[in-house]
């Protein structure tokens, strides 16, 4: 969105630590859909949440072991699966923030970015409550 400035963290200055994302659930694909899944967990589901965690490991484990061989940061990062937390600054204004929680609140969007976008939405309501009433309605 136009009216925001965004501002991440970088891999190339600094090196990851092991925190990351794992999803408590492995939802069902939703065959219907190009993207989107069903409430349902998958067959084998903790075999499968294990194996999850057991990548993500050894990811990491391999990200320390390039940047301890002296491989730059740049390059020992691109192992590493989006699944890694990054530290991210953003300045908006109340209507872009609006529009992002509009957005990403929609039943469509991915259940992550559905949970994101309502904690953003209860945080912004607490900070300016009258203000956030008035532009959502917008």
């Amino acid at each position: 969105y136009k009216d925001h400035a965004w501002n991440e963290i970088s891999g190339r200055y600094v090196e990851y630590d092991l925190a990351s994302w794992l999803p408590n659930k492995l939802r069902q694909k939703a065959e219907n859909k190009k993207q989107g899944s069903l409430m349902g967990v998958i067959d084998n589901h903790d075999e499968v949440l294990s194996k999850f965690k057991e990548k993500i490991e050894k990811d990491f484990e391999f990200y320390k072991y390039l940047i301890g061989a002296g491989v730059c940061n740049e390059q020992a990062r691109t192992v590493l699966p989006l699944t890694f937390y990054t530290e991210w600054y953003w300045t908006a204004s109340l209507q872009a923030i609006s529009h992002f929680v509009n957005l990403r609140t929609h039943g469509s969007a991915q259940i992550e970015i559905q949970e994101y976008a309502m904690i953003v939405d209860d945080f912004m309501c607490t900070l300016f409550p009258n203000a956030w009433e008035a532009i959502k309605r917008i």
